[in-house]
């Protein structure tokens, strides 16, 4: 069973702009990397980083085009199940389940339905939350209190809590944030969060059980570096160790943009003398949005960026949180820069 980190990522996107008993985690069939893809509005279409060289080479060349039920117009891009090209409109959602790039419909093989319309729009999400191997759709709805609806009967209707279904609460009370998915502890099994950037707040339910019992009761909330000023989280494995590691992003701080990544797992900053890390991804190319990304499927991440006005991707390839750029072991590219501005999303490859 894999932990699918590409929906994390996709929050950092969104915000900046778009997872039983502890089990051994093995990571994805052979090939399927995750990589980068652009998604434009005004075509809409996904043009995807198939051979993963951080460049467009067109069709012809390795590359793919993935175009998700056109007929019904424009969406928010999200990575689906096993890190299909996704998008969303308020609470009906689309996705390219057989990996054809071509639009189907639910009767040749993709996905599609509206979720919980009466709760309106919100920010989907495929994680595998029950620890079944099967990514339930979520969806996170911002409001009072803000929250997130889980198709845990995986039949991608929303049935209610009497009909199979599950709604999350996680700090309620703190008011709207970024939601996320990790197996933060660790054990194997995923859990559901959220962070406020403002704050520089972290709230993860720790114990899976849907409500909000606070540190004291088994859940998780915490502040990273927050004397240093707000930022966007992301989290991930890092390391190699068994819990991702929180990591914050500053398009600014103290000159540049910098990453610090909590490689010691303690859910504060500690600075490189104290077990962490910053780094840097491209500081010279300026701020982008940032990500992280599996380019070799074996469910260790590195850092990346991508940054939409130029149609530019970076990625911390060789993993030593340094930039050395291409030659050096990392990674830069453009994606069709001259087809426009449009929004990056980390997606997988297809099973081989």
């Amino acid at each position: 069973m894999r932990r699918d980190r590409y929906v994390m990522q996709g929050f950092a996107l969104a915000a900046a702009l778009l997872f039983p008993a502890a089990t051994a985690l093995a990571g994805p069939p052979g090939g399927q990397g995750q990589v980068i893809a652009k998604y434009y509005s005004s075509l809409d279409i996904f043009q995807i980083d198939l051979n993963g060289n951080f460049a467009w080479n067109g069709t012809g060349g390795g590359d793919a085009v993935a175009s998700v039920a056109p007929g019904v117009g424009a969406g928010t891009p999200f990575a689906g199940p096993d890190g299909a090209p996704c998008k969303s409109q308020v609470a009906s959602f689309y996705c390219d389940l057989n990996r054809n790039g071509a639009w189907n419909g639910n009767g040749g093989g993709d996905l599609a339905g509206s979720f919980s319309p009466p709760s309106g729009g919100g920010i989907f999400i495929f994680a595998d939350l029950n620890n079944n191997g099967t990514a339930e759709l979520i969806k996170y709805v911002a409001g009072t209190p803000d929250t997130y609806y889980v198709d845990d009967n995986e039949n991608n209707v929303w049935n209610g809590t009497g009909g199979g279904d599950k709604v999350y609460g996680v700090a309620p009370s703190v008011g709207t944030g970024v939601p996320f998915v990790c197996d933060c502890d660790g054990n194997g099994t995923l859990e559901i969060g959220k962070y406020v950037a403002a704050t520089s707040s972290v709230y993860i339910d720790l114990n899976n059980n849907g409500a909000w019992n606070g540190n004291g009761g088994g859940d998780r909330s915490f502040g990273f570096a927050v004397g240093a000023g707000a930022g966007n989280f992301l989290f991930a494995n890092l390391a190699g160790s068994a819990a991702y590691e929180v990591i914050k992003h500053y398009a600014n701080l103290g000159g540049g943009e910098v990453f610090q990544i909590d490689l010691n797992n303690n859910n504060a900053w500690n600075g490189g003398a104290g077990g962490d890390s910053p780094a840097t991804v491209a500081p010279s190319a300026g701020a982008g949005t940032p990500c992280v990304i599996d380019p070799e499927g074996d469910d260790t991440y590195v850092l990346c960026k991508t940054i939409a006005g130029t149609s530019q991707v970076f990625a911390d390839l060789n993993g030593n949180f340094l930039w050395n750029g291409g030659g050096g072991g990392d990674a830069a590219g453009t994606i069709a820069p001259g087809a426009g501005a449009g929004t990056f999303v980390i997606l997988r490859k297809p099973a081989p």
